[in-house]
């Protein structure tokens, strides 16, 4: 059971990892595309998922993007479970809520640029 709850966590941190790296790539692919007031940084953080499905952007950056959220959100259920093995009811339910939140993200993600990608 403790050898479980470990490889959980190590899975969640490895799942997180992977999706800073890949948001950042998505993030540094796409800001050249985007329109000219938002490629600093800050701006670029706020408007990503509302530019990364443009046609301007790269199929590639899209990707990237929607393996970040698929990662993301691997983190998440692993850390409920990790909560949940543990005792953590709150820890649980809240890391829950968020993969199944991501989850639908992703999923609303996937239909809408199926095409695209």
């Amino acid at each position: 059971m403790q050898t479980f709850l470990q490889m959980t966590l190590v899975i969640g941190i490895v799942a997180f990892g992977s999706a800073v790296y890949l948001g950042t790539a998505a993030l540094h692919e796409a800001r050249p595309k985007l329109p000219l007031p938002l490629q600093d940084e800050a701006a670029a953080h706020q408007t990503i998922d509302m530019f990364i499905w443009e046609r301007l952007v790269t199929a590639s950056a899209g990707r990237k993007y929607l393996f970040a959220m698929i990662c993301l959100s691997l983190a998440a259920a692993c850390w409920a479970l990790g909560f949940s093995m543990h005792g953590s009811i709150a820890g649980a339910v809240s890391f829950g809520v968020l993969f199944v939140a991501g989850a639908a993200a992703v999923l609303s993600r996937w239909i809408g640029q199926r095409g695209a990608l």
